[in-house]
This record gives C-alpha cells, structure tokens and sequence, in this order.
C-alpha cells in the first residue's frame, strides 16, 4: 500500500510518499498554507500524481501526550481531509519531528535557506518511517 506522510503546519506542510509496497519513506514536496480550498486542491493534486492509498498525519501531541492548540489544528485538518476523501487515513503520534528532521539535516550538512523546506519534508518522512513501523493493530484511524 502506498502511504503519504503529512506533517501538517500554519504556514508550511511537509509532505512524504511512500514506494508502491509501503517499506520505505521519501520526502516528496512542502506545500505553501494559501488558504484551505488552495490547500487541498494541492494535496489531492498530489494524492492523485502519486496513486495514494492511505494518509498518514502527524498528530503533534505535547511532551506529556496531551492535545495542544496544534494538535487541535490538526485534527480540524484531518477532519476536512475525511469528509472531501474516501482514503483511509491514520494518526501518527508525533512530538518535535520537525526539530529532529533539522537536526538530522544539519548533521548531513544541509545549511542555509532552502533549510526550513527540506525540514517540513523530513519531518513527513519520520512521520511515516515511525508508522510504518507499528503493527498494523496499533495504527490509530483518523
């Protein structure tokens, strides 16, 4: 099954495809917040370019597993992704990702501007690494 990663974001969102199997994450794009019709007409964009089976979304909980007004961000944005799509779409759990896709950048040698886009893609790719590596049981549906 092919996923895409979503690390969903107020003026950024990061985004990552799986291969056709569902075994190995890639960074895909980052789409630029200009309002949520324009949103999601390039997310379906996407999903459809890439024959997407399934959405994985970053869930940003706080540190203590607690909903932020991020995560609650997130879930409106799930929320509007169920009612316009039909594909299955899952929660990925996820706190500071898009700080340890900056780090892991920074350590390959990544430096300067074009930085914070390769981030949000990242951040998409260690979404969904995470995901794929939970048993299918303990997935949690959106």
């Amino acid at each position: 099954m092919k996923y895409l990663g979503i690390d969903y974001g107020i003026k950024r969102t990061g985004l990552a495809v799986t291969d056709p199997r569902g075994i190995m994450a890639f960074p895909r794009t980052t789409l630029h917040m200009k309002g949520k019709e324009a949103f999601f007409a390039e997310l379906f964009a996407v999903i459809k370019a890439e024959d997407i089976e399934a959405v994985v979304i970053g869930l940003p909980l706080r540190s203590d597993g607690t909903d932020s007004e991020t995560t609650r961000m997130v879930r409106n944005m799930a929320a509007r992704f169920r009612r316009r799509s039909p594909l299955p779409a899952y929660f990925m759990p996820e706190t500071l990702s898009s700080h340890q896709a900056e780090e892991l950048l920074k350590e390959a040698g990544q430096r300067g501007r074009g930085l914070w886009h390769k981030t949000d893609e990242a951040a998409a790719v260690l979404i969904l690494e995470s995901f794929l590596a939970l048993p299918p049981e303990r997935r949690i549906p959106a």
